[in-house]
């Protein structure tokens, strides 16, 4: 029993408290204000998909954005390859069977519907210019492999890379 109080005493007295009250105890140091505020304003957010697009139920509907590094259309498939803003390349294919360009359902610039018009905004003399970005949203399988494009989100020239985590 004697020792009992001692183990207790003891604990007490190494936390700074005795029977008769803590004494001299100070507050543990907090986590300063500027600290906690760029805790909350995380620069990696994930984006939203469009409420349009999903996957068959054995794949799943991810996102590369960055700047495309090419761009080529042949007679039956369309191929695209990002630099995604995460420093990974990641390259799709669109297929089209039957006609030389892939239907502008596709595409989208800055969000809205895609007009063919909007090309002259990222080609220069009828390539695509050096510095356009995309979002290219994309079905892959469980281990994501497999990409199958389902959008290209054209963003123009010299956008601002994301803050969305791949």
């Amino acid at each position: 029993m004697k020792s009992l109080l001692m183990i207790k005493f003891f604990i007490l007295l190494t936390l700074g408290c005795s029977s008769l009250g803590c004494v001299g105890a100070q507050p543990s140091e907090s986590v300063p204000a500027e600290l906690q505020k760029k805790t909350q304003e995380s620069p990696a957010v994930r984006e939203a998909p469009p409420t349009d697009l999903s996957c068959p139920a054995d794949a799943r509907l991810t996102l590369w954005e960055g700047r495309v590094l090419s761009f080529k259309q042949t007679d039956d498939r369309t191929e695209i390859t990002v630099r995604a803003d995460w420093d990974v390349t990641y390259s799709g294919i669109i297929q089209h069977p039957g006609t030389k360009k892939p239907p502008l359902q596709l595409f989208r610039f800055k969000g809205e519907n895609f007009k063919e018009s909007d090309w002259k905004s990222l080609e220069s003399e009828g390539t695509l210019s050096p510095d356009v970005r995309a979002k290219v949203w994309v079905c892959t399988d469980k281990n994501g492999k497999n990409p199958e494009i389902m959008r290209i989100d054209w963003l123009g020239k010299k956008t601002t890379p994301s803050r969305a985590t791949p």
